[in-house]
């Protein structure tokens, strides 16, 4: 579900973005090393200059990579816009290009890694319990109906979900398309994180 939520919103490329700056540094030492001398000047004790890798059948590793991501943005900013020293023949290198245009996004790029991140947290959960030896069958139907409750309840009216079982939040989907079932614009719950970053778009730009 998390894999097809994304694969909606194709423009974003956020799993595209952040494997790409994984694999920019992996087996480069020589890149590696002029990154994180940029990291050590600018002398940040709480960032971690080392980039993890998202392996798309284990779901619940695209949260810590994209915090990750996020620690490093402003350095990686630095480094690919600003005081990294490419080649002409790098600069045209598709991956190269990829990254770039997602840091000159800025805070749209933080706003959708952020959101992506938040909406993580809610599978987290659900994914961790059911990786265990246990049997836990009894609990399936439960957790996927407080799953669904969960990210219904970020944009759709509370009346509408609270106490519902499944097979009536099975009918909320389905009912989405009406629009008196949303919540205000200014109440979807998109995460902390992105809705800060929102904000500051808007008080910048005067629009989202």
């Amino acid at each position: 579900a998390f894999k097809t939520g994304l694969a909606a919103v194709p423009s974003w490329n956020v799993v595209e973005f952040v494997t790409d700056v994984f694999y920019w540094f992996k087996n480069f030492p020589s890149r590696q090393e002029d990154y994180q001398s940029l990291c050590a000047a600018i002398a940040d004790e709480h960032i971690t200059a080392t980039f993890m890798r998202f392996v798309e059948n284990r779901w619940l590793s695209i949260g810590p990579v994209i915090d990750r991501v996020v620690q490093n943005f402003g350095n990686l900013r630095d480094y690919f816009l600003k005081k990294g020293k490419f080649d002409t023949k790098t600069k045209e290198n598709a991956p190269f290009k990829r990254i770039c245009g997602h840091l000159q996004a800025n805070k749209t790029t933080l706003v959708r890694l952020a959101f992506v991140r938040s909406i993580s947290t809610d599978f987290e959960r659900f994914l961790t319990l059911f990786q265990s030896t246990q049997p836990l069958i009894h609990l399936l139907y439960d957790e996927m109906t407080e799953l669904l409750r969960t990210l219904l309840m970020r944009f759709v009216k509370p009346e509408l979900i609270k106490g519902k079982q499944a097979s009536e939040l099975l009918k909320v989907c389905h009912e989405l398309l009406k629009a008196d079932n949303y919540l205000p614009a200014d109440s979807i719950n998109v995460g902390a994180h992105a809705s800060k970053l929102l904000k500051e778009m808007k008080a910048d730009n005067g629009l989202y």
